[in-house]
């Protein structure tokens, strides 16, 4: 049997270990494993790399030094490596002293024990060491001084034990060592539960190497104690599984708050359009039928009743579309249309709305325009609604003196405008503290219960939207008592003009179609009685014929009939909606090419959206005046009438 000597069990160490001449850093004994790392490079090369670390200039500063670790430099480029290692002096046998290194992947830990004898090379190795006799059971006739710590028990205790005493597999543990280096005499690892005395098993790293060929039941067993790690990994991989879990019931979380949020919007939003439909349902009827009575010719104090009427129900219109205005902005579901208009007859619009009020109160009220005559594209309804609410608001809030409405072009490209819009009035002022606040919703200069003007007070915070919209932007500046001015900015795309203008004829909507339009066959789908009643004479006034339908499928029916140049569909109808009746007309071989035109007191933009979806070609709100009504009608039936001249 060969003997086991210290350089035999170090030369199986996967761990280099030298002894080094401090004089010239001569290498007096090497390992395999360092000289391979060493490949032929010097100690000093070694010591002096890339990687390398040290405070001591010289080996013999070194040696004389007592333990001291140092990073080396070890391999060849391009990918050197950092090697840390032990380095402490060793007295040789012949009284000189030399230097010994032992490398390591990780600094060492603690103090370093002086060095001994030869045979203190393995007992002062780092990892814990056992040499085992496999052909006697496994017995311990060797351990280290790591191995001594590792299993709390002196290396007398150790050598009295077996290796499977030792290990939580017990006889399993050598059947494995055993039928694996019977295949291949190199080393064999593997990780097993090891038991130390007084502590808990320790989860270790096993490596068993024979220490000689000619001996193979005598191994060296290296062991790396990686309990810590282990328990770090599974410490981590819990934390990890636990805040899986926290994500996972956060997100649980928080989809139900989004879908319950979604359903709260949803019910506001159908609660809003319901609202609105029965509001304006009733209304349209009061403010439609204040319009016909008037034509009618009434005494000075009827007609003087009449106007309060009409003053009360577009106050009311107002405040219902603001409140459906706000609500859809706020939910993000306002989306412009792009559509061509003009922009100064867009303005004098807004001026004719107003005008009478303003006159009515003994205002002067002027527009300055230094806009030049230009066809734009873009939303022309919320920028002429966004004006109205400044110009309205001048009005309703000056008593004497007037009102000036400017606009004019900031700058201007290729392809777009920008626009300013100014509204000064000589009105009651607002200080500057609260100015700002009057473009939050449901702000008011004066929200107390005594106030003197009426409002809900969210025009200014609708403005602000549409212009922020628009890519610009809204304000104002006033002193109590001096007036104020507020301003709108807005960028618009520059478009070509507007060719079917024949509805913005000078005359009177209504003049026109009397002359030009006069006989036309319209159909009118409305189920409300009082509603329908006032299109019909809205449609005899304007001069047309019309057949009437009060349901889905009897419009169906009718269209289906008869060629009619125009159809108003109400969207809310008995047995079919007017989206669905509207789709099935368009199958019909003369229902490919008729104008259907939206006529209804659904005004939110799905309803407007779901419009077009089906079918139709515009979309009328109501409660609507006579003017709007004519001007609709004549627009559609223009177009017709030159659409049938150039088909001929």
């Amino acid at each position: 049997m060969s003997p086991v000597t210290p350089a035999r069990i170090l030369d199986q160490l996967a761990l280099p270990v030298w002894l080094i001449d401090p004089a010239d850093g001569a290498v007096l004994w090497q390992n395999p494993a360092a000289a391979d790392l060493a490949r032929g490079r010097s100690i000093e090369a070694m010591r002096r790399g890339p990687l390398s670390s040290g405070a001591h200039e010289s080996l013999a500063a070194l040696a004389g030094a007592g333990p001291v670790e140092e990073v080396w430099t070890v391999g060849s480029d391009p990918a050197p490596q950092a090697l840390h290692c032990l380095c402490r002096a060793f007295a040789q046998e012949d009284g000189r002293t030399a230097l010994m290194v032992e490398g390591c992947t990780e600094p060492s830990i603690g103090p370093v024990a002086a060095p001994g004898p030869a045979d203190a090379l393995f007992r002062q190795a780092l990892p814990p060491m056992l040499i085992l006799d496999l052909d006697a059971h496994g017995r311990v006739i060797d351990a280290n001084s790591a191995a001594e710590a590792l299993y709390g028990l002196d290396r007398g205790s150790l050598m009295t034990r077996y290796f499977w005493q030792l290990d939580c597999r017990e006889q399993q543990v050598l059947d494995d060592i055993e039928s694996a280096l019977r295949v291949d005499t190199g080393p064999w690892g593997g990780s097993c539960l090891h038991r130390a005395v007084g502590e808990p098993s320790k989860t270790v790293e096993m490596h068993v190497s024979p220490l000689s060929r000619g001996d193979p039941s005598r191994v060296l067993a290296v062991l790396i104690d990686v309990s810590d790690d282990r328990r770090l990994a599974r410490n981590l991989m819990a934390r990890q599984e636990e805040l899986e879990r926290l994500v996972e019931t956060r997100n649980a979380q928080l989809e139900t708050a989004r879908r319950g949020a979604e359903v709260a919007n949803e019910a506001k939003t159908n609660f809003l359009a319901n609202m609105s439909h029965e509001i304006r349902t009733p209304l349209h009827a009061i403010f439609g039928m204040a319009q016909l009575i008037r034509r009618d010719g009434l005494k000075p104090r009827q007609l003087e009743r009449l106007d309060k009427l009409d003053v009360a129900s577009r106050h009311l219109a107002d405040v219902i579309t603001s409140i459906l205005d706000l609500s859809t902005i706020e939910s993000g579901n306002l989306n412009l249309s792009e559509e061509t208009f003009d922009l100064n007859p867009m303005v004098r619009r807004v001026m004719s709305m107003l005008e009478g009020q303003a006159i009515a109160k003994g205002l002067s009220f002027v527009c300055e325009v230094s806009t030049p005559e230009v066809t734009l594209q873009g939303d022309a309804t919320r920028l002429q609604q966004a004006l109205l609410n400044l110009t309205d608001n001048a009005v309703k809030f000056t008593e004497t003196g007037g009102v000036t409405l400017r606009a004019a072009v900031e700058d201007e490209d290729a392809s777009s405008l920008s626009l300013r819009f100014e509204v000064q009035d000589s009105g009651i002022g607002i200080s500057a503290e609260l100015m700002e606040h009057l473009f939050a919703p449901f702000e008011q200069a004066d929200n107390s219960s005594t106030r003197a003007y009426r409002g809900v007070g969210v025009g200014l915070s609708i403005t602000r939207r549409i212009a922020r919209l628009m890519g610009g932007d809204a304000g104002g500046w006033s002193e109590g008592g001096q007036g104020s001015t507020f301003w709108l900015t807005v960028r618009l795309k520059k478009a070509l003009p507007v060719l079917d203008a024949a509805w913005t004829d000078a005359g009177r909507a209504e003049d026109v179609l009397r002359r030009d339009f006069s006989g036309c066959r319209v159909l009118l789908v409305e189920d409300d009685l009082i509603n329908r009643e006032i299109a019909m004479l809205m449609l005899a006034e304007a001069g047309q014929f019309f057949d009437v339908a009060s349901d889905g499928e009897q419009a169906v029916m009718l269209a289906a009939r008869h060629d009619y140049d125009l159809i108003l569909m109400d969207l809310q109808l008995p047995r079919l909606s007017g989206q669905d009746a509207a789709r099935r007309i368009r199958e019909l071989p003369n229902g490919r090419r008729v104008p259907i035109i939206a006529l209804t007191a659904d005004v939110l933009v799905e309803d407007r959206e779901s419009c077009f979806a089906a079918g139709m070609n515009d979309f009328v709100a109501k409660p609507m005046t006579f003017e709007v009504f004519c001007r609709t009608l004549l627009r559609w039936l223009a177009g017709r009438r030159r659409l049938q001249l150039s088909a001929e």
